[in-house]
């Protein structure tokens, strides 16, 4: 019983993992997924005739757009509020 009492005080007194952290744990997750499937080369029935090269730059091209849109947005349209972007007297 005491392990179980003392499992549960760790818990409650470690912090929640920083920023940094999570986000390292899902592109390791990602690239252990990623690694896996290179390496077994499945063949996927779906995908036959089609050109993966292109598909991946129309992608990449596709999120670069909605990148810049994004940040496009945020500094034109979105209103702070800063102290800076209060008018001063």
């Amino acid at each position: 019983m005491a392990a179980t009492e003392k499992l549960s005080m760790t818990e409650h007194n470690e912090k929640p993992p920083c920023e940094f952290c999570r986000r390292m744990r899902f592109i390791g997750i990602l690239a252990v997924l990623i690694l896996g499937t290179a390496i077994t080369r499945p063949e996927f029935s779906f995908l036959r005739g089609v050109d993966l090269t292109s598909a991946a730059a129309y992608f990449f091209g596709g999120l670069f757009v909605v990148l810049l849109l994004w940040k496009a947005y945020q500094e034109y349209w979105v209103t702070t509020n800063d102290e800076s972007s209060e008018p001063t007297d």
